[in-house]
């Protein structure tokens, strides 16, 4: 229905956030400004709120887009409900690393080596935590 009648490729109305369905507007263009310049200024905490259905999920996806590519790697979780045990295994995940075996301390061992070794090369890590 709202294809046809405004001429769209696809449906915006979606369940899933697509970052390619967004109006940018001066406000979400500041926001998608300030956002990108805070991850490559190596802001060490962002936070962005806003009430539900406003776009965050959406932005941020948006945002990931517009970094360089191998410069900042980023991981995301959506899922509130984990416990601390998941939530490490999911930030390892995200990153591309396999668990190391069910030991809290091994996983951070392999964190911490890691973002020094990004660190090092002069790159980025950036999770984001959607909850």
């Amino acid at each position: 229905m709202y294809e046809e009648f405004f001429g769209l490729q696809r449906c915006p109305f979606l369940l899933s956030c697509d970052p390619e369905m967004i109006v940018l507007t001066e406000q979400y263009r500041d926001t998608l400004a300030g956002l990108t310049y805070a991850i490559l200024a190596g802001k060490e905490f962002v936070v962005l709120t806003g009430d539900v259905g406003t776009g965050k999920t959406t932005m941020v996806g948006r945002v990931l887009r517009y970094l360089p590519p191998g410069q900042i790697a980023a991981a995301s979780i959506s899922n509130p409900t984990l416990t601390t045990q998941e939530f490490l295994e999911a930030l390892l995940l995200g990153f591309g690393m396999k668990p190391a075996g069910p030991s809290k301390v091994l996983r951070l061992q392999a964190l911490e080596q890691f973002l020094r070794g990004r660190q090092e090369r002069g790159q980025s890590a950036v999770l984001l935590v959607d909850e």
